[in-house]
């Protein structure tokens, strides 16, 4: 009530600064007095309104605030848990229908035991194919990094926010670029590599995420035991240069587009751990971050691009070799210039017409006979 009266008076002071607007804030004219509100704690009258209803009206004041924070923060609480919401489910969702396009596709192509036996150009399509995979799997975790669902703070020195879609990427893509290798070494690699060489990719790349997440002691010991499995991981990359030119080339030297291969994927994959050490995902030598955003993507970019166009290039190689082998077994033969040999008597050539028909139906025939068992040997690996 106390606090009723000192409102009381203040609005007696307003009324009379209205009225005589040269008087001062605190200086009246004489015979002007401010009215001395009774003030009583039983309802009675306290000059300009009934205390009972002043009463009912502040009091009602603290039930309506206190309704109004209670709503207020219901509704923050609301919108915090169905952003939550919507973030499990959109990440679910992604992993799940990820799961599904992989499942489609080992499900209904060929057995990838049949095509490490296959030929050279089953197999090289067959890497081309997976290198599709890595190159859809980089494009989408790039573009889902631009969203703040993957944001993850990191208990470092100095505040860093980890794209968690990195190393997300690297567990999907780095184990297919591996098993490409295996693939593309066809026979000669044990079929156990298969599982092997993906493998210990993403074991190393499990050490790595367990080092960002963890500080002190675990993240370096993480961090070595990561190095150590992807040593081993080299370590049969350099066996598999060897079991492939079956003792004839090593790391030193060999000419051979496998040998490159390799020494592409192992020479781009060493800056890594390198670069995530100086990094606050790491170490914390290297704090800026433009220079971290700018470093990882660079060398992801050299990484899969210098890997993925190098198989293609073989690929592309390999076919017009194989077209232009086909092409000369095949039966057909260089006719002399101002000739034109009837293939299936369309075109009547010089001389007698119909024994040189007959001739280049056999001879198509017979080529057509031989490229589909050059074909075939070349699919058995013969």
């Amino acid at each position: 009530m106390c606090c009723l009266y000192l409102a009381s008076e203040n609005l007696a002071k307003q009324v009379a600064h209205a009225c005589f607007p040269a008087s001062s804030a605190e200086s009246y004219p004489k015979g002007v007095a401010l009215p001395k509100l009774p003030l009583t704690c039983q309802g009675t009258d306290i000059g300009l309104a009934n205390s009972s209803a002043m009463d009912s009206t502040v009091m009602s004041f603290f039930p309506d605030a206190a309704g109004s924070a209670a709503r207020m923060l219901s509704e923050e609480t609301d919108q915090d848990t169905y952003d939550a919401a919507t973030k499990v489910c959109q990440v679910f969702s992604g992993i799940f229908f990820t799961l599904l396009v992989l499942w489609l596709s080992f499900t209904n192509g060929t057995k990838l035991s049949y095509i490490q036996q296959a030929s050279l150009e089953k197999r090289l399509m067959t890497c081309c194919f997976l290198s599709t995979y890595v190159g859809a799997f980089s494009a989408f975790f790039n573009f889902f990094q631009l969203t703040e669902v993957d944001n993850f703070q990191l208990n470092r020195e100095t505040n860093f926010t980890l794209d968690f879609s990195r190393p997300l990427e690297w567990i999907m893509t780095c184990p297919l670029m591996q098993l490409v290798l295996v693939l593309m070494g066809g026979s000669r690699i044990p079929e156990y590599r298969r599982m092997l060489m993906p493998g210990l990719s993403v074991c190393t790349l499990f050490c790595g995420v367990a080092s960002m997440l963890t500080t002190g002691a675990a993240n370096v010991a993480c961090f070595i035991i990561g190095a150590m499995i992807a040593s081993v991981m080299f370590y049969f990359n350099r066996v598999q240069i060897v079991e492939h030119s079956a003792g004839e080339e090593c790391f030193l030297f060999g000419d051979s587009e496998f040998r490159k291969a390799s020494l592409i994927l192992v020479f781009t994959w060493v800056p890594f751990p390198l670069f995530y050490s100086l990094s606050p995902e790491g170490f914390g030598v290297i704090t800026n971050i433009l220079v971290i955003q700018a470093g990882w993507a660079f060398l992801n970019i050299v990484a899969k691009f210098s890997f993925i166009f190098y198989i293609q290039r073989v690929k592309d190689n390999y076919c017009s070799r194989l077209k232009a082998k086909r092409e000369m077994y095949s039966g057909a033969p260089a006719g002399a210039p101002g000739q034109l040999e009837a293939w299936g008597g369309d075109v009547t050539p010089v001389g007698n017409g119909q024994n040189n028909a007959e001739a280049a139906r056999k001879r198509k025939s017979e080529g057509e006979l031989g490229a589909i068992v050059i074909e075939t040997l070349n699919f058995l690996g013969m």
